[in-house]
């Protein structure tokens, strides 16, 4: 009997146990965190194109022009925590510029009016080809059956031109003569002299030299974006457009998110748990549902500030006149300070959501 009733002990107990290890009950909740970034540093892209007549000329002017940006920016105050080359090339670039060649000479025409009087019409076929052999392919004619037609002699003194007319004239009078044409019926209507000027526009093809050097800058004090970007312009070096904004320490950040999205999650489940007979455990599942790292962003920004360097205008004496190599510093500060571009990073909003499944055992 007592063997009997040891047996059923042992059953009941073993029957408790399982009971008790087989409870597989989970709370489902989610847990979010999120927090508004401010931008840790920033970084501007920027091109310096010089041209002159050589590559040697432009090269020299362009790292002249990039010094002089790195002395300004010292002498601003902007502390630059990174400049990088992106890219460095050259060119030549061909175009055909107007220039006037004979600048200041003249010199004088003399047109001679001939007059041949013709009574024979068979001798005017004759008289039309000795013509033509001196260059006189056109004539008028009166009512009278004259035929006028004109010479012309040209040269920078005024005597010497009136005398290359009239000795053309005289070689016509001869021919004629020699087509048995009367003397007295060949004479000079009319002559004058006209001054005229050589000076004239050519186009001429020029070459010129480029140099274009591509830049990265990073800095760390945003409040000092504007005064960069301006103190680029005045040295007529140009700009991308874009501003890139960066965190550091991105890692470090998004984990924090995750843990205080993870507590939110647990402290959930312990307030749905907290009037109950259960207790929670450790996690059974974790999803991540975030959208998305933390990542750099781009903003675009617009400034009207004149840019002096124009491949439009290669040739341009403005450039030239407004070199900025040729202002002095406190002028480019100066100018810089004038325009008081103000340029503010927008902050970069980040949440992190887990669903969690937490197990439950009784208490």
């Amino acid at each position: 009997m007592k063997k009997i009733i040891m047996i059923l002990f042992v059953i009941t107990a073993a029957l408790s146990f399982s009971d008790s290890s087989s409870f597989d009950k989970k709370v489902q909740v989610t847990g979010t965190a999120t927090q508004t970034l401010t931008p840790d540093n920033a970084s501007l892209y920027f091109y310096i194109s010089t041209i002159n007549d050589n590559f040697e000329k432009s090269g020299s002017e362009n790292a002249e022009i990039l010094d002089r940006f790195k002395s300004l920016l010292k002498k601003s105050n902007i502390a630059i925590d990174k400049f990088e080359t992106v890219t460095y090339s050259t060119d030549n670039v061909t175009y055909y510029d107007s220039v006037l060649v004979n600048e200041g000479q003249k010199e004088y025409v003399t047109t001679l009016d001939m007059e041949i009087a013709i009574d024979n019409l068979k001798d005017l076929k004759s008289i039309i080809d000795a013509l033509s052999k001196e260059g006189i392919d056109s004539f008028t004619h009166t009512k009278d059956r004259n035929y006028i037609f004109s010479l012309t002699g040209n040269d920078k003194d005024m005597t010497k031109s009136y005398q290359i007319t009239l000795d053309k004239y005289k070689n016509i009078e001869k021919s004629l003569i020699a087509l048995g044409i009367d003397k007295n019926k060949i004479r000079i209507a009319n002559y004058y002299t006209d001054e005229e000027s050589l000076e004239k526009y050519d186009n001429v093809k020029k070459e010129k030299y480029t140099a274009v050097h591509s830049i990265k800058v990073t800095v760390k004090d945003l409040t000092k974006l504007g005064k960069l970007i301006t103190i680029a312009q005045a040295l007529g070096i140009q700009s991308s457009g874009y501003i890139t904004y960066d965190f550091d320490n991105k890692q470090q950040l998004e984990d924090k998110l995750y843990e205080n999205a993870y507590l939110e999650a647990q402290k959930k489940a312990r307030l749905i748990l907290e009037k109950t007979e259960l207790s929670l455990q450790k996690p059974a599942t974790i999803t991540d549902n975030s959208r998305g790292t933390i990542q750099p962003f781009t903003d675009y920004f617009y400034t009207n500030y004149y840019n002096f360097f124009r491949y439009d205008n290669i040739d341009n004496d403005e450039y030239a006149t407004n070199n900025p190599l040729k202002k002095s510093d406190t002028e480019i500060i100066q100018t810089a300070d004038s325009y008081n571009l103000f340029i503010s990073p927008r902050q970069l909003p980040v949440t992190k959501t887990v669903n969690i499944e937490f197990q439950m055992n009784l208490k």
